[in-house]
């Protein structure tokens, strides 16, 4: 059925072209990211940054079990920016993740840090960028907005 449903006269049938209404066009994967995806990577990164910076230090008989969790949390906010706005997203992500958790570090009122000058510390404030980075080396077509078989059959045209 193409054309507009008589029941819901704003559906229309999206398989024909151009019948998808506005913003309906798939992004292709080297347009630029929308200002909304951008802030949100940013914000997201800000978000993880407190919540790794607070969960870093918590440890059970020895075992850092916090530092594990907070760089899931920043694996998944990355995961989150690459799928939002591309590498750009995990550029803001990360700048914006590094810029909350060194002004934790180094902004406290009375000398009252959450980072501390010890080991497990500097693994947080080391690692927050390496687990970006994971996220920005994981393949595109794992981001793509398409199929496995239709981008098999776009490659092939």
């Amino acid at each position: 059925m193409s054309g507009p449903n008589p029941a819901w006269p704003w559906a229309t049938d999206r398989s024909a072209p151009g019948q998808g209404g506005p913003g309906s066009e798939e992004r292709s994967p080297t347009a630029p990211a929308g200002a909304t995806a951008l802030i949100s990577a940013a914000i997201v990164g800000a978000l993880v940054a407190v919540a790794g910076t607070l969960l870093h230090r918590w440890s059970h008989q020895g075992f850092p079990e916090g530092l594990v969790i907070a760089f899931l949390v920043v694996l998944v906010g990355s995961v989150f920016a690459r799928a939002a706005a591309d590498r750009l997203g995990i550029l803001l992500h990360v700048l914006a993740a590094l810029l909350i958790a060194l002004g934790l570090t180094y902004l406290a009122p009375n000398q009252d840090v959450l980072v501390t000058d010890d080991l497990i510390s500097r693994i947080w404030l080391l690692g927050l960028p390496v687990a970006a980075a994971v996220a920005a080396v994981t393949p595109g077509a794992w981001y793509a907005d398409t199929p496995r078989a239709a981008r098999g059959r776009q490659a092939t045209r």
